[in-house]
C-alpha cells in the first residue's frame, strides 16, 4: 500500500452495556469519584515522562481519568428527548502512549468514550466499547495487549461501581500468549528458602513463539563462550511442538516433538502462566531436583516483542 492509498479496515467491536446499582445521579457522582478529571494544567508543567507517569498514578487511582464530559441531558434541553445521559472521554495517556509508540492512528480510540444513562424504567447503565475489540484491529500484538490491559482496568472499574463485570472483559490465556517473547530471566530456586541458581547466567538469550494455530517453539541459551561444543544441552534448551492451554488451571502444556534434550522427546512440559504486568510473561514449573529429590521451582521470565 502506498501513502496515497486509502486503508480500509473492517473489524468487529463489542459494545458493553452494564446495569449499575445506583440511581442515575448517584451513579454519575460515583463514576466521577472513581474516574477523576485529568489535571491537565499540572501535567503540562512536568519536565519529563517519568514525572508524568508518577502524576498519572496519583490522578488515576483506578487507571482512568476524564478528559472531557458532556451533560447530554442539558444539551438536549427543550427537545422532545428527555433522557438522563452523560457522556465522557475516559482514558490514561501514559497507557495510551504504549500504543501511540507503535501507531499514532490507534489514538482514534483513546481516550475511550463512555456513556451513563437512565432507561425508560429509570434503571442506570454504563455503556462503553470493549477496548480489546477496538485495539486488536491494528494487527499489532503490542497494541492488542494494551487493549487487553484496558479490559481488565474496565472490569475493576465496574466492580468498584458495584456492578458485575462482563465475562468478556477477561481475555483467555491462549489469546494473550500468541506472539514472540524475548527471554529476560531464568532461575531455579530450591524449596524452603533454598538458594537461587541461574544456570543460563544473569543475561540469558532466547525467544519463545506461540502461533494462533496452536504451535510453539522455544530457544534458550547461556551466552558464550562455551566449554564443550559437543554438549549443547549443557548451555541451551531448544524444543518445539503443539501447545494446549488450560484456562481454569492457568497452565500451558508444551507437547515436545523436537528437542535438543533427548529425554524431553514425546513428553509434555507443563508451565504455570502469569502475566505480572503488560508485556511481561512468567512461566514456571516445580519438580524434584535430580540426586537429592529437593523440590525446585524454575521461573522463566519473558518480554513481549513487537512485530516486524
Amino acid at each position: 500500500m502506498t501513502s496515497t492509498d486509502t486503508h480500509v479496515v473492517a473489524h468487529q467491536v463489542r459494545r458493553l452495556d452494564v446495569p449499575l446499582p445506583q440511581p442515575y445521579d448517584e451513579a454519575v457522582h460515583r463514576y466521577e469519584q472513581l474516574v477523576p478529571a485529568a489535571d491537565t494544567a499540572r501535567f503540562e508543567q512536568l519536565a519529563n515522562w517519568d514525572a508524568v507517569r508518577e502524576l498519572a498514578a496519583i490522578n488515576a487511582p483506578h487507571g482512568f481519568m476524564i478528559y472531557w464530559k458532556a451533560d447530554v441531558t442539558a444539551t438536549m434541553a427543550g427537545s422532545p428527548s428527555g433522557w438522563k445521559c452523560a457522556e465522557y472521554l475516559m482514558g490514561n495517556h501514559t497507557i495510551a502512549e504504549r500504543m501511540f509508540h507503535y501507531d499514532p492512528a490507534s489514538m482514534l480510540y483513546a481516550p475511550l468514550r463512555t456513556v451513563i444513562y437512565a432507561d425508560a424504567e429509570e434503571r442506570t447503565h454504563l455503556a462503553v466499547d470493549q477496548p480489546s475489540t477496538l485495539f486488536s484491529s491494528y494487527g499489532n500484538p503490542a497494541i492488542a495487549e494494551v487493549g487487553q490491559h484496558l479490559d481488565r482496568l474496565l472490569a475493576d472499574l465496574f466492580t468498584a461501581m458495584g456492578a458485575t463485570p462482563p465475562a468478556e472483559l477477561e481475555p483467555g490465556i491462549r489469546e494473550r500468549l500468541i506472539g514472540c517473547w524475548r527471554l529476560v530471566g531464568y532461575s531455579v530456586t530450591a524449596a524452603e528458602g533454598g538458594e537461587t541458581d541461574r544456570p543460563l547466567g544473569n543475561n540469558p538469550l532466547g525467544t519463545i513463539l506461540y502461533t494462533p494455530d496452536g504451535y510453539m517453539s522455544a530457544q534458550l541459551a547461556r551466552p558464550g563462550p562455551y566449554e564443550d561444543d559437543q554438549e549443547p544441552d549443557a548451555y541451551s534448551i531448544a524444543y518445539s511442538g503443539p501447545y494446549d492451554v488450560d484456562e481454569q488451571a492457568r497452565t500451558v502444556a508444551h507437547q515436545v516433538q523436537v528437542s535438543v534434550i533427548p529425554s524431553w522427546l514425546g513428553t509434555t512440559q507443563i508451565r504455570r502462566v502469569q502475566f505480572r504486568e503488560p508485556g511481561m510473561l512468567v512461566l514456571s514449573s516445580s519438580e524434584p531436583r535430580p540426586g537429592d529429590g529437593v523440590m525446585t521451582t524454575t521461573t522463566i521470565s519473558w518480554s513481549r516483542q513487537p512485530p516486524r
